[in-house]
């Protein structure tokens, strides 16, 4: 028996080859740079251009600007790099190749369309252009949302998160309900409120001792940030580790410190925490102030936390910016670099407590610890006080981190530079040797500690109208001038 081929073999040959030729060509262009390098040269990628069509001889070579072809497919979301990172601050945004004319589009995108570019407008990127948002191959997430919209205005409105994550992503969300308010707030309006649903665990922190070096922080200041493979094996390694352990020993939380992460490595980071249900709050490093050259730098902590206000799990990105510099930080971003620290958007700079499912807790980067203001504002309103830190002074540091404990009377959990180390879980306990629930310093390599806060605990001594004195009582009496706020006072001695 034997089998005659199709007289339509040549042709399907022919059709496969271009196709495959139209292919290879598209990913070798999605991957190019927008701006060649001295990693990427455009006579490499001619070369292999080259090779590509010796595959169909029989179609013509095509000589576009390759840069200008990797720009085209980056502005329509069809690029190797997702074209939200550049929004998002991950890569610079490269030169549009001319905005896209959107005709005839059915009302419900037309409705999207005008949304997306109010979103972009509020956002302070209304001259971008919205091709890529309104037909993404890689559409935002709630969390990218949060992180995108400006002064984390999303976060804490929660009927603008509802109707940005509808136009940019399409997905259904949760409706107001009744008598509900559409902001993130509590009832209380100093506290923001993430994550509407029940605790029925206690907070799980998990401490990182991570290395950054002084070789690091110069060249985040100036622009070029450190990222060697050898620093993100390091941080690889950390972070497989914490999401390595048995999901009912996994931290809730995981705290890095100040300037440790590099902006481009978050995506990766974040996502592999989002993927694991683990909340990051992280410093990383420094943002400079466009256009360049750049006179100011941007200090700030990322959280990235667990929400389910839209109806389903989802998460939000907080950015809390450092006020004032340090001292030290101060004079050398000056005398090296000629920089400043930029203000943040608000005179006042007030730091948020936030309520995360039943967790109270604020957030201060190093020497903001400093600052009486904060501690006062904070006093009887949170459960934690997380602190970021780079500080070399660790007797001075040590000793206000132990009076703090006791004046905002909560739990703290400060995270230094491996470096110098003294990362540490405190605690207002009576006893005290439980007043260091964790305290870790030196080694040779990146790792990290899991430890639980007993905040109902906490919560309930702080509830007595005359604290306990006993020998039997969990933490030292509150400081005088001490007032719980309702939203965590219970019945003493009983629950909440």
């Amino acid at each position: 028996m034997s089998v005659e081929p199709s007289n339509n073999t040549k042709n399907q040959w022919h059709g496969y080859l271009s196709h495959m030729r139209r292919a290879l060509n598209e990913a070798v262009y999605r991957s190019v740079p927008f701006e060649f390098d001295g990693h990427t040269s455009s006579a490499n990628v001619k070369a292999i251009l080259s090779a590509i069509a010796r595959l169909d001889r029989s179609t013509v070579s095509d000589d576009s600007d390759i840069s200008e072809l990797s720009r085209d497919l980056f502005w329509t979301d069809l690029g190797r790099i997702p074209f939200k990172h550049a929004l998002l601050g991950y890569i610079p945004i490269p030169s549009s190749t001319g905005h896209g004319e959107f005709g005839g589009l059915p009302d419900s995108q037309s409705k999207r369309l005008n949304e997306i570019r109010k979103f972009l407008s509020e956002s302070g990127n209304g001259s971008i252009d919205a091709r890529a948002l309104l037909f993404p191959t890689r559409p935002f997430s709630p969390r990218e949302v949060t992180e995108f919209d400006k002064d984390n205005k999303s976060v804490w409105d929660l009927e603008r998160l509802r109707k940005y994550v509808s136009a940019l992503r399409g997905t259904w969300v949760k409706p107001p309900s009744e008598g509900n308010t559409s902001t993130g707030t509590s009832a209380s309006s100093e506290v923001r409120l993430i994550g509407e649903g029940t605790r029925y665990s206690l907070p799980r922190i998990g401490i990182t001792s991570f290395l950054t070096d002084d070789a690091s922080w110069i060249n985040a200041a100036q622009g070029t940030p450190d990222l060697s493979v050898e620093r993100y094996k390091r941080l690889v390694r950390l972070a497989n580790a914490i999401v390595g352990m048995p999901r009912r020993d996994r931290a809730e939380y995981v705290v890095f410190p100040e300037l440790s992460i590099p902006r481009r490595w978050l995506p990766g980071l974040v996502g592999l925490f989002v993927k694991e249900g683990v909340s990051l709050i992280a410093g990383v490093e420094y943002r400079r102030v466009q256009p360049e050259p750049a006179t100011q730098v941007v200090n700030e902590a990322y959280l990235v936390l667990a929400d389910d206000r839209l109806g389903y799990r989802s998460w939000c990105v907080v950015r809390q910016q450092k006020g004032v510099p340090a001292h030290h930080e101060r004079d050398e971003l000056r005398a090296k670099f000629g920089l400043t620290l930029a203000a943040p958007t608000s005179k006042d700079d007030p730091k948020p407590i936030y309520r995360h499912f039943g967790h109270d807790f604020g957030v201060l980067i190093c020497s903001e610890l400093t600052d009486i203001r904060f501690r006062q504002e904070m006093r009887g309103k949170i459960d934690t006080l997380f602190v970021l830190s780079w500080n070399q002074d660790l007797e001075s540091f040590g000793a206000l981190v132990e009076a703090a404990v006791l004046d905002v009377h909560c739990y703290m959990v400060l995270v230094n530079n491996r470096k110098f180390g003294d990362s540490r879980v405190r605690t207002p306990s009576k006893k005290n040797w439980m007043r260091d629930l964790v305290r870790i310093k030196g080694g040779l390599d990146d790792y990290f500690v899991v430890t639980d806060l007993d905040i109902m605990s906490l919560r309930n001594f702080q509830s007595y109208q005359e604290p306990p004195l006993g020998d039997d009582a969990a933490f030292k009496p509150t400081p005088e001038g001490f007032k719980i706020a309702k939203r965590r006072k219970q019945t003493p001695g009983g629950k909440s």
